[in-house]
């Protein structure tokens, strides 16, 4: 992007800033009420919750960054990475990353699987789950009870796959503070 923003003090520019190249792309506001519309659609957050954060693109992956009056100067930084991971296009689908609903997921009404210490610890070996959920094929929010977003898993054909990071899932099994009978790997 070129150009300098002449905006008033304490506005946050999203468009005008001169990124250094290592900056992924800010995404066209159009394509970003796209995918915002997506997660009130699909899980009923609101798209506002987004208001107050910047979309990047890069490749086949999109980005989330807070707005700041900082973005400024931090544009003229090389960067590996800005903000989190929020979502990456798998096949047909717009798939979110576990950092996105672990970070927003309190806010779903819809699309959400709540699963009992049996189905989770089942997920955590590697198993698909077997349900019948009145739910569309797609991307769901996992939660451990109601209680506690773990992340997103896969509802396709009758069957949940989890999509969290084994690694992440191994860690969360030995958690006590996510088992109400203090399951702590022992």
């Amino acid at each position: 992007m070129t150009g300098c923003s002449k905006g008033r003090q304490g506005f946050t520019p999203t468009g005008s800033i001169q990124w250094d190249s290592s900056w992924p792309e800010l995404e066209s506001p159009n394509k970003r009420e796209e995918i915002f519309a997506y997660l009130e659609q699909r899980f009923g957050i609101p798209s506002a919750t987004f208001d107050d954060y910047v979309l990047f693109k890069r490749k086949k992956g999109w980005w989330l960054m807070r707005k700041s009056p900082h973005l400024r100067e931090a544009g003229k930084l090389k960067i590996d990475y800005a903000g989190i991971k929020a979502f990456h296009k798998v096949g047909k689908y717009l798939k979110p990353t576990t950092r996105l609903i672990q970070c927003f997921g309190e806010e779903a009404s819809k699309g959400i699987v709540e699963l009992c210490a049996e189905e989770f610890a089942s997920l955590v070996s590697g198993n698909e789950l077997k349900k019948d959920l009145p739910l569309e094929d797609g991307y769901v929010i996992l939660r451990l009870g109601q209680d506690v977003v773990l992340g997103a898993g896969l509802w396709t054909k009758g069957r949940l796959i989890s999509q969290i990071p084994r690694r992440e899932l191994r860690e969360a099994m030995f958690r006590e503070d996510l088992w109400a009978g203090g399951r702590n790997g022992n």
